[in-house]
């Protein structure tokens, strides 16, 4: 049996609503998201993506771009480890590529 949705149907996306706007950075992939069926449970479903996310993403990739291409910069003078520029390269922050790499953050930074 499925998880029962509350009352409050204004938070609730059903799966008729499930946005299909084929956005450019998913590539043509699907993603897994949760909607509600016609007898109000959650259920599994899939998107093509949102126009909203896709303005979205757009911004955070350009942002990591933009701090790739100053973190380049900086390795070439010599002004920081060539790891901030992969971090940023990758879409990472100090906290991801210090999990990732199994260190306290304050190691990341001090590297």
């Amino acid at each position: 049996m499925g998880l029962r949705v509350n009352d409050n149907e204004e938070t609730t996306m059903k799966i008729s609503e499930v946005p299909q706007d084929d956005i450019r950075t998913l590539q043509g992939a699907k993603k897994a998201l949760y909607a509600v069926d016609d007898q109000g449970n959650y259920t599994r479903s899939t998107t093509s993506g949102w126009d909203v996310e896709e303005v979205v993403l757009t911004q955070v990739i350009d942002d990591f771009e933009e701090k790739a291409g100053a973190a380049a910069l900086r390795v070439r003078k010599n002004e920081t480890s060539p790891i901030e520029y992969f971090m940023y390269k990758k879409w990472m922050d100090p906290l991801t590529l210090a999990q990732v790499m199994g260190l306290y953050r304050w190691q990341v930074k001090r590297h």
